[in-house]
């Protein structure tokens, strides 16, 4: 802020010098008077009479009578003396003086009300609460810093300003960038961040699992050829990374490669403390991999003529969503409504989603296993959910501050139509 001000004043100054210095010391060239220019023609005259009467083509009394005649002429024509020489004006100056202080102070008045205080202004009261985390968080880029997370758009807005300032060439900086791109679910500006880095830097493992990372986030979930070869690149270089064990697991499952999820998550849980909470998480993911690999197997084993087994009854969540009367204030016609169901323990994709334009409450849905996002993730796979509402400002899946939520408590599913009955009555800080 002190910068922007100081550089203000300076161009003010500037502009006020380019004013006042000429207005002060430069004057009018003096004005060619009349009896000055009439002189010069007398003796030009005089002159000739002279040469005339030397050459002989003048006599002595012819001589005297013009030179006579010439001098009263110049007499007669010659105005009284009088002042010449132009001057400015002391008001002028006195006036021009104020004006040049005046007008500068409006015109800053005006800015300060008016652009500052909405735009510009905010932007700069931005940098300088942020920019100091950013530069922290440049050079020790561990996690996110408590403040980033609290209000990561801002941040990120903050650091991409900073990144762009900077040339775009240095591979950290632009993985960073990349990496609060997707913690606010932009992919794209993700994919692009990452390509880059990687570009830049491509035996960097950070680097290399953040644009695995955006690739599964692109392809719904799922492992494919590019993100498998660069996880598998992160574990030549790093064999007990968890971060990459953990995100080939789950990509692998979501492409129906159960094996492979098996061995990583089985790789990871071998580091970790048997009786953490993450360690039974990683427990529960394998033993779903294996039921889910055995299905597989036995669908494979079965003969092409053989007709499929009836299904047993697939579970089916009938939900109303009412939103608090709180709340309802609100609520704009541009909201979108989203309606889920995710696993309790497991996954965090929605096992079954509903998404409409926002109308009049209660709402009331049906979850099943039609919905679901990926055949290996539905609601027939999993014995407990969690169902849950939001309201989108932004009509994105991912919750952003300012959204209006809520959440059931943890559902075991019987196979059958169950009611499920949520109240929309937070907002998401």
């Amino acid at each position: 802020m002190i910068t922007f001000w100081l550089i203000a004043l300076a161009m003010v100054s500037v502009a006020v010098a380019f004013v006042l210095i000429p207005l002060r010391y430069n004057r009018p060239a003096r004005e060619v008077s009349r009896d000055g220019v009439n002189a010069d023609i007398f003796r030009e005259r005089l002159a000739e009479l002279d040469r005339e009467r030397d050459e002989g083509r003048l006599d002595e009394a012819s001589h005297t009578a013009l030179r006579q005649e010439l001098e009263r002429t110049l007499l007669v024509d010659v105005p009284p003396v009088r002042g010449s020489e132009a001057h400015v004006h002391p008001r002028l100056v006195y006036w021009a003086s104020r004006a040049a202080l005046v007008v500068p102070a409006l015109m800053l008045m005006i800015y300060y009300g008016t652009s500052y205080r909405d735009g510009a202004g905010d932007w700069i009261d931005l940098q300088d609460r942020l920019g100091g985390i950013v530069d922290l968080f440049l050079d020790e880029p561990t996690a996110f810093p408590a403040e980033a997370e609290k209000d990561l758009p801002d941040f990120t807005r903050v650091l991409q300003a900073k990144v762009a300032r900077e040339g775009m060439d240095n591979p950290v900086d632009l993985y960073l960038l990349g990496r609060s791109y997707m913690e606010l679910g932009y992919l794209d500006g993700a994919l692009q961040m990452l390509s880059r880095a990687h570009a830049l830097d491509s035996q960097q493992p950070d680097i290399m699992l953040a644009f695995a990372q955006a690739q599964v986030m692109a392809n719904q979930g799922r492992l494919d050829d590019n993100s498998d070869r660069l996880l598998q690149r992160v574990l030549a270089l790093a064999p007990d990374h968890q971060g990459a064990l953990m995100l080939l697991g789950f990509a692998a499952m979501n492409a129906g490669q159960y094996q492979r999820t098996i061995d990583a998550w089985q790789q990871l849980l071998a580091k970790r403390d048997p009786d953490s909470e993450g360690a039974q998480v990683l427990r529960n993911g394998i033993d779903h991999a294996r039921k889910l690999l055995a299905d597989q197997r036995k669908t494979a084993e079965q003969p092409e003529t053989t007709a499929a087994a009836p299904a047993e009854s697939s579970p089916r969540l009938a939900v109303t969503v009412d939103l608090s009367p709180d709340l309802r204030e609100k609520l704009s016609p541009e909201d979108t409504l989203f309606i889920f169901a995710k696993a309790a323990q497991g996954p965090p994709m929605p096992l079954a989603a509903v998404r409409q334009p926002v109308r009049d409450f209660p709402v009331e849905v049906t979850l099943d296993d039609s919905q679901a996002m990926m055949p290996t993730l539905k609601l027939s796979n999993f014995q407990e959910v969690v169902v849950g509402a939001r309201i989108s400002k932004a009509g994105e899946v991912a919750a952003k501050s300012g959204d209006l939520q809520g959440s059931s408590d943890p559902l075991k599913l019987d196979g059958g139509t169950q009611k499920v009955a949520l109240m929309i009555d937070k907002v998401v800080p």
